[in-house]
């Protein structure tokens, strides 16, 4: 007996001890990580696995896992665990695990360095987001950051979608997607630059597919690229049918997506009969529909301000139209609803339209009914001019909506449900930047220079900031911007133009300082004052995107330099002319008498270039930095 229990204690020390070394038993050290995945990169996703397990038309669970490393300072911002959630869905089961450089664990995380706040916005009144955060503050590179977490659905409109790649400069060693459905429920998905078909197979009547990658290098962030959820792998999975908030619908097409909107949307143009009979009078003495339209917008640019509103259902429904008329605000949603309540109620019938909104924001994909949109506007069919109405926005004018909204396929939400249409593509000569400058080169003359500016279209959007900003900001602003060496304001004023195509004038006064340079008797000076191109693309050894130039532009400068009255012209640049696929730059400068005229036009053409074109890209963005560079010199009498 004496014996077995010697045994059992030698079985248990041995069991013990092995137990000690597998735990000391190293995970992701850095050495493992081939050398063509450092290559350019930050970070290294060493494993990725989500299985998102479909349960029903309105309930789901995602169980997530991902190991990731960094290598340098510049991916410490990646091991950063960052997830949202609301009412619908919610995270659990969070854990995290550091190691270091050998692959040893580090200090454990604690519940306490799980942050939990709310995501409440600024400019939002109802609104149940919140965020998971962790931030490891692990600063000794390179380092590995485990996590693991689960999200547990209640209500489906979107399904998550697999991002390969995280980040620019992050290579991928290994990655795996899972999606797990009832035979009974149908689901679709698309591969976007994804050349791999799933791993199928049926368990437990669950149909069950699994994508995987390995050894993804690294990719480099590319100038005048498309949008990276365009040209980057991911794939996107929808549901045929879904149910969110009680509200259940279809997205086989597009036409049964909108139909779902549109039960959001039933009986909220409720607005108030008092209101009515005032909006009726507002407007009777304009002349047609066009000046109805423009005055009613107006009413609601000057009576109504935008806040975010993302409680429940309230992300995808409308607050009605008699609390917006009587709270004075509501988000793009219920702003939108309640000017096509306001229409209605003058007769102008108008369509409430969902889009995906942002500058550069993705192009939704046409081929994939599902839910790709982030905003709301408004469109107004007004016999061969469709007038297009952003409702959030208190400085455009009627009928235009800018670089938030433009070019790009939204969906209309009528009776009949949803149909794709395209907005305004504004052209080149919409597009528009306009200078004149007058310089005095005297050294002796105070507020040597005035500049004009015209900002018109595109250049608008880009420069309203100024009517957005204080005094004090605003002059901080114009420094920022005015490309030139050394010089004081004087004086600024702004004024806005709200035609159907905006415009937006600044006049400056300047005070150049030094703006020649000497050279014996003579002076130089660069006849371009404040529009250069300087920034080059830079050159790259392979490229994933073809090139895109989302927006037609034109710059057009018209600078008249006085020279001193003991200087006469000397030595002036000849007339260049550089031309392109991708646009048209010139420029001339020419004298009479002791003025001289320099005059300068730069032309952007929108379009997407096939990407072995990019050498001739940067050749023209070179040839233009030349000639902005050039010198004028003057000689002294």
């Amino acid at each position: 007996m004496k014996k077995l229990t010697k045994v059992i204690g030698i079985l248990l020390l041995c069991f013990l001890f092995a137990k000690q070394l597998q735990a000391r038993e190293p995970k992701y050290p850095v050495s493992d990580i081939p050398e063509d995945l450092k290559n350019n990169a930050k970070c290294v996703i060493r494993s990725y696995e989500d299985i998102f397990e479909i349960k029903s038309i309105d309930h789901a669970t995602e169980k997530i896992k991902i190991a990731i490393t960094v290598l340098n300072k510049n991916g410490i911002q990646n091991s950063i665990f960052t997830q949202y959630y609301d009412k619908f869905h919610r995270i659990s089961k969070i854990d995290a695990t550091i190691y270091d450089a050998s692959g040893f664990k580090g200090k454990p995380l604690r519940n306490e360095d799980i942050l939990d706040y709310s995501a409440i916005s600024n400019f939002s009144v109802y609104e149940d987001n919140r965020v998971k955060y962790i931030d490891p503050k692990e600063k000794e590179v390179p380092f590995t950051i485990v996590y693991s977490y689960q999200v547990v659905y209640n209500g489906l409109l979107s399904y998550p979608r697999w991002e390969i790649f995280p980040d620019f400069n992050v290579s991928v060693e290994n990655s795996k997607f899972c999606v797990k459905c009832p035979s009974g429920l149908t689901f679709r998905y698309w591969p976007q630059n994804l050349n791999i078909k799933p791993d199928s197979s049926n368990i437990d009547d669950n149909n069950v597919y699994v994508w995987q990658v390995s050894n993804l290098p690294a990719i480099n962030i590319e100038p005048f690229s498309l949008p990276v959820e365009e040209y980057l792998p991911a794939l996107f999975i929808a549901p045929d049918n879904f149910k969110i908030g009680g509200y259940s619908g279809n997205a086989d097409t597009w036409q049964t997506y909108g139909k779902w909107d549109q039960t959001l949307n039933k009986d909220q143009n409720n607005l108030p009969e008092e209101t009515k009979v005032k909006l009726k009078e507002f407007v009777k003495d304009e002349p047609d529909d066009f000046h109805k339209i423009e005055k009613i917008y107006r009413f609601l640019q000057d009576n109504t301000r935008y806040v975010s509103i993302q409680k429940g259902i309230g992300d995808w429904k409308p607050i009605d139209a008699e609390t917006v008329d009587r709270l004075k605000y509501g988000d793009c949603k219920a702003l939108s609803n309640y000017m096509k309540s306001m229409l209605e109620a003058i007769g102008i019938r108008s369509i409430f339209t969902l889009a995906s909104a942002e500058k550069d924001e993705a192009r939704i994909n046409k081929n994939f009914p599902s839910n790709q949109f982030n905003h709301a506007l408004l469109c107004v069919p007004n016999n061969s001019d469709t007038i297009w109405l952003e409702c959030t926005n208190q400085f455009d004018p009627a009928g235009y909506i800018g670089t938030f909204t433009d070019d790009r396929d939204v969906l209309l939400v009528d009776e009949d449900g949803g149909h794709l249409v395209h907005t305004p593509v504004y052209t080149m000569n919409d597009n528009v930047q306009t200078q004149t400058a007058l310089v005095n080169l005297d050294p002796s003359v105070l507020n040597n220079t005035t500049v004009s500016n015209t900002y018109k279209g595109t250049f608008y959007d880009k420069m309203l900031i100024i009517a957005l900003s204080d005094e004090k900001d605003r002059k901080e602003f114009l420094y920022k911007t005015i490309d030139i060496p050394s010089f004081d304001i004087a004086s600024f004023s702004y004024d806005i133009t709200k035609n159907r195509l905006p415009t937006l004038k600044v006049n400056i006064n300047l005070d150049i300082i030094n703006y020649t340079t000497l050279v014996g008797t003579n002076m130089l000076f660069n006849p371009n004052l404040m529009n250069h191109v300087v920034e080059i693309p830079k050159k790259t050894e392979t490229r994933m995107s073809d090139i895109f130039i989302r927006r037609s532009e034109m710059q057009i400068d018209s600078i008249r330099y006085i020279l001193p009255s003991n200087y006469k012209p000397g030595s002036i640049p000849a007339k260049k002319v550089i031309s392109s696929k991708f646009g048209e730059y010139k420029n001339e400068v020419t004298s009479k008498g002791n003025e001289i005229l320099y005059i300068r036009k730069l032309i952007m053409n929108k379009g997407l270039f096939p990407k072995n074109l990019y050498p001739e890209l940067i050749d023209f963005f070179e040839k233009i930095s030349t000639a902005d560079a050039a010198r004028i010199s003057i000689k002294k009498i």
